[in-house]
């Protein structure tokens, strides 16, 4: 049993390393997106009727 469980320990550190490599890539299309929500809203304020 000792043998089952260290395979597991390991895939469960490997999966948070993974999710934090996911979430720091993904952090500065966040921010693009952001910005690109921003700049169409001001733009359809700006937009004459």
């Amino acid at each position: 049993m000792v043998t089952c469980k260290v395979p597991m320990t390991a895939l469960g550190g490997g999966l948070i390393a993974l999710q934090a490599v996911a979430v720091s890539t993904g952090l500065p299309f966040t921010l693009v997106l952001l910005a690109a929500c921003y700049a169409i809203i001001r733009g359809l304020l700006n937009e004459p009727r």
